[in-house]
């Protein structure tokens, strides 16, 4: 398990800072090229992710201690050790990348046998750090199956390979741990994380948070629902919902708890508005570039089928919190604590241009890492606008270091899962396994589904979404495919189902951080969670059936099929919160959740069936409504 970091002082935390400033740095003075323009020398890529890769190790050797009892405050001979064994092989790689490259070296020696698994070892103890055991054991699991997978009889089985051959493959050229997925890391993931990080540092978190509380802070509830418009747009550009749990949580969690949400139903709120941030155009993270990358659809198709979705999870989210409030009659904030949104825009518009540049980059068909760059410098720019968003050299730097700490967890295990899609690859399970799973399913999309979900469900114990989702888009997304689902129906389901583990048990880590800080039990609390975005869970499998909801079909399909799902949403919440029009009794609450997943099955019969079925509880409440009346 990942342990608190190092805390150095004097000299030690300079470099430690330096050192993390570097890391995008040199990924802007590759993705621009300027050794190309200035010097006319061009990096390779593995040369480039080589480097990338040593000072990654580097960091982590340097802020993540051995175990628990590993100084904190100074570092110990043996991670000095382990940055220099990383050394050799990285280094290595950034010298030969040339001679490879072109396809003048053929095989490999003995010491470059040697220094693979050494890289292999640095490499695990990197990840058993920040990500702990699971992802070792995966990796060391198809190191096994690649070397003796030829005892296995039939598509599970492969040809034999020498540990000479794993080493040119998986180490030496760009099929391996620097290859593709490596390269997301180093490309992608680094520029839009140091974006992110700037626009933070700019002011723009801050921002975000007056305007939701000005906005929706005096409603019914009104803390909540903050938590929903704050935590939602600032996941969406951090990338990170266990991240921004840590961060808005700290402010929405306790104006919840005062206003009178009990602790569990505080945090659980948090929980699901910061996850909804992974599924949010028009940024989503870093998901969105990195699906646009592997299906070639491009961006603007890709935060273009996210929109009718996220508005789905967050207006059934919306709905259950208003409910929540009447049933237990929460009111708003008084005015008079109320930030001034007239005050809070004149003081903060400017910081939405960078988002507004990257997008309208980005529909031009610009390269995604030179969009981002270009919007990093514009966040630059326009915070002068401001003294009070500034952004002077120091907060350049700490924006700098700030990245590159949180690349320090995914950076080591894209390029262990490099290791695994060698194997793979190299073996053919690759291809075989789309093969087996499309078997087993027997062609039917449902067990498909639901075997992929749980494949999923058990993967992100011990994987990020980022990581998951670029596995199964390359194992499981060309099975749908081959079913019958199109291309970006597939992707979009593999990446709803994976944000729902953010807030499933028992791995939730979103929950996790939201326990901690509004001090409420975690299984109490992730049940809650699970309730409250339930609809996270059956998008999914809507955008298998209803691809209209992604966009794809005709105009009134698209239309028909995202009221009768917004209708289904407003159904489910009454369901699961106790309240519609008035409070519910066990029977309506059952035909509410009924009638809301008919209507999300596709069809008009179960459109006319669920309508039919709500009726009932409808009729009921307004009866009731009606008798108050008239005996007050």
């Amino acid at each position: 398990m990942t342990v608190r970091m190092r805390k150095y002082e004097g000299r030690m935390a300079w470099l430690v800072k330096a050192l993390s400033a570097i890391v995008p740095l040199y990924s802007i003075f590759f993705v621009l090229d300027i050794s190309g323009y200035y010097l006319g020398f061009h990096f390779f890529a593995t040369a480039y992710r080589s480097l990338f890769l040593l000072l990654i190790l580097t960091l982590v050797f340097l802020l993540y201690p051995a175990t628990k009892q590993a100084p904190r405050d100074r570092l110990p001979w043996y991670d000095i050790l382990l940055i220099l064994a990383a050394m050799a092989p990285t280094l290595y790689q950034f010298i030969a990348a040339a001679e490879i490259a072109t396809g003048t070296k053929v095989g490999a020696t003995g010491p470059e046998q040697v220094l693979f698994g050494l890289l292999l070892l640095v490499l695990c103890e990197g990840v058993r750090r920040t990500s702990g055991v699971p992802i070792v054991i995966i990796v060391a699991l198809s190191l096994l199956y690649a070397k003796f997978a030829y005892f296995i009889p039939g598509l599970w089985g492969a040809p034999e390979f020498e540990w000479e051959a794993l080493t040119e493959y998986m180490y030496l050229y760009d099929s391996g741990i620097f290859g593709m997925i490596l390269g997301i890391a180093a490309t992608l993931v680094i520029i839009f994380v140091t974006f992110g990080a700037f626009l933070f540092n700019a002011g723009a978190g801050e921002f975000l948070m007056n305007s939701a509380m000005a906005l929706a802070g005096r409603w019914r509830g009104g803390p909540a629902k903050v938590a929903i418009i704050a935590s939602g747009a600032m996941a969406m550009m951090s990338g990170s919902p266990s991240a921004n749990v840590g961060t808005t949580g700290a402010t929405t969690i306790p104006l919840m708890k005062k206003l009178g949400y009990t602790s569990h139903f505080a945090a659980a709120v948090e929980a699901v508005a910061s996850t909804g941030g992974m599924i949010t155009p028009p940024v989503m993270g870093s998901i969105a570039f990195v699906m646009a990358e592997i299906t070639g659809l491009g961006y603007v198709a890709v935060v273009s089928a996210a929109v009718l979705p996220a508005l789905l999870y967050y207006g059934c989210l919306f709905f259950q919190l208003d409910f929540e409030a009447a049933r237990t009659g929460l009111e708003g904030l008084p005015r008079d604590q109320l930030p001034s949104l007239k005050k809070t825009l004149r003081q903060g518009w400017h910081l939405l241009l960078p988002i507004i540049i990257l997008i309208v980059l980005l529909g031009l068909r610009l390269d995604v890492s030179e969009s981002v760059l270009y919007a990093v410098a514009a966040t630059v720019m326009v915070s002068a606008f401001s003294k009070r968003t500034r952004m002077g050299p120091r907060k350049i730097i700490d924006s700098l270091a700030e990245a590159t700490e949180k690349i320090l967890i995914i950076g080591p295990v894209l390029a262990a899962i490099g290791v695994v899609f060698g194997a793979l690859t190299l073996t053919g399970l690759s291809v075989n396994l789309s093969v087996l799973i499309k078997d087993a399913a027997g062609d039917n999309i449902w067990l498909l589904a639901i075997y992929t979900w749980l494949v999923i469900y058990l993967s992100g114990a011990g994987m990020g979404e980022l990581v998951v989702y670029i596995v199964m888009a390359i194992i499981v997304a060309p099975a749908f495919v081959e079913i019958g689902v199109p291309l970006l129906a597939a992707h979009m389901f593999l990446l709803f189902t994976g944000v729902s583990m953010f807030i499933t048990p028992p791995y939730c880590p979103a929950v996790f951080v939201a326990c901690s800080i509004a001090g409420s039990g975690m299984w109490r609390t992730a049940f809650q969670s699970m309730r409250l975005g339930i609809v996270v869970f059956l998008i999914p499998f809507m955008i298998l059936f209803k691809p209209s909801l992604i966009l794809i079909g005709a105009p009134w399909k698209i239309v028909l099929d995202f009221i009768s799902s917004a209708m289904a949403c407003y159904l489910l919440a009454g369901g699961t919160s106790g309240y519609l029009l008035t409070h519910t009794r066990l029977w309506q609450r059952f035909f509410l959740l009924v009638a809301g997943l008919f209507l999300f099955i596709p069809g008009w019969k179960t459109t006319l069936v669920g309508l039919a079925v709500a009726f009932l509880p409808f009729a009921a409440q307004l009866r009731s409504i009606r008798l108050k009346r008239e005996e007050a």
